[in-house]
């Protein structure tokens, strides 16, 4: 599977948001009786299972990325100067679709859809983040989200606390470089665990730095 090529106007965004309209159409259900109105659908690392959603989850995935610009400095040559991001290599989440494929396929993550009312609105990627090397305490890690309906938001963040109890983790986590979640947190009992980290990761170019924000849920 090749990413789809990426177009940085808006005309790109338009496209996307298109497509996935198109596709979360293709694979609306019937609820069915007595069913709840909102429901986390878990996908199974299969191919054939992540197969029959990977065309929205990509695309979803896509406009993620797309969304996670630095707003800070760019280090060229020693010399900070302001900058915007213009392709993936200036964003905050470096990975590509392939590498949450990848990761799906190898159990190292796990895709929940969401349905509301027997239409999907969306997806989840969550880890389990249980190695003591890296100085946090064992931790459900909500590490990619997309969906544009605020119910599903809302909703899907308070099903997270089902899922992380039924793994047996006290705690959940979420990382972001969009400012909204210090104004908008996902829940009541969600706090800020920080908001002012930096991110510095050297590549070609420089150094880019970006502020991180940490937020977490004590179950």
């Amino acid at each position: 599977m090749g990413a789809a090529a990426r177009d940085t106007g808006g005309n790109a965004d338009k496209r996307r948001t298109g497509k996935l309209s198109q596709n979360a159409r293709k694979l609306k259900v019937a609820p069915k009786p007595n069913e709840r109105p909102f429901r986390l659908e878990p996908v199974i690392g299969a191919a054939h299972e992540l197969d029959r959603y990977w065309d929205f989850v990509r695309l979803g995935i896509e406009e993620v990325i797309s969304k996670s610009h630095i707003q800070g400095l760019h280090c060229y040559r020693g010399k900070p100067r302001d900058w915007r991001c213009d392709d993936r290599s200036h964003c905050y989440y470096t990975y590509k679709p392939e590498d949450v494929y990848m990761a799906l396929r190898m159990n190292r993550a796990s895709l929940y859809m969401t349905w509301l009312r027997g239409r999907l609105t969306g997806f989840g990627i969550c880890q389990q983040i249980a190695d003591v090397s890296v100085n946090q305490p064992p931790h459900l890690l909500a590490w990619i989200g997309y969906s544009k309906d605020p119910e599903t938001v809302k909703l899907y963040f308070l099903e997270l606390e089902n899922l992380a109890r039924s793994l047996n983790l006290k705690e959940i986590r979420m990382y972001s470089t969009r400012k909204g979640w210090l104004k908008h947190k996902p829940g009541p009992n969600w706090e800020i665990l920080t908001s002012h980290g930096w991110v510095k990761e050297a590549d070609f170019w420089g150094l880019r730095i970006a502020p991180e924000i940490c937020l977490r849920r004590v179950l």
